[in-house]
């Protein structure tokens, strides 16, 4: 039997080679999926963020503050306008036309659509290229106001 530089036979050397490889190969697919599953929690995360700067919103007008104590009327249609800082992948209003240059991985307001919306950078079953959302009213006051998912979605 030839033995290497090591002074294993070459079949053991082989058979550690590949065990070395399907170990690597078993590590890039977990970090994969984990990169996939932070971007799902930080949209996520974001858009639970969007909800509740509504709702306090929605619970400072009812406790009858003035508009310029929230700091002027909001954009009814744009939910960033109630966050103190947009999120940090926030490209801003897209025109129409140009949703296919929002880079994957961040957030834009779809001016023709009055929609907020994410470009995922991970695979994710849905229509259109984007996971998108809309303040819709359900009545006549200001806490009937949703963040509304207007675009169904499931992450593989």
């Amino acid at each position: 039997m030839r033995k290497s530089a090591l002074g294993l036979p070459l079949i053991e050397v082989a058979v550690i080679a590949l065990l070395g490889a399907l170990l690597a190969w078993q590590l890039f697919y977990r970090l994969e999926r984990m990169a996939v599953e932070t971007e799902r929690i930080a949209m996520e995360l974001t858009v639970a963020n969007l909800r509740t700067a509504l709702r306090w919103y929605q619970t400072r007008q009812l406790m009858g503050a003035s508009a310029a104590d929230l700091g002027g009327e909001p954009e009814l249609t744009n939910p960033v306008a109630l966050l103190e800082q947009a999120p940090a992948t926030y490209v801003g209003v897209v025109e129409p036309g140009q949703t296919g240059a929002v880079p994957p991985g961040s957030w834009y307001f779809d001016k023709a659509l009055g929609q907020l919306c994410y470009r995922p950078k991970a695979e994710v079953d849905m229509k259109g290229v984007a996971i998108c959302y809309a303040l819709r009213r359900k009545g006549n006051e200001m806490g009937d106001v949703v963040l509304q998912l207007t675009t169904p979605y499931r992450w593989q």
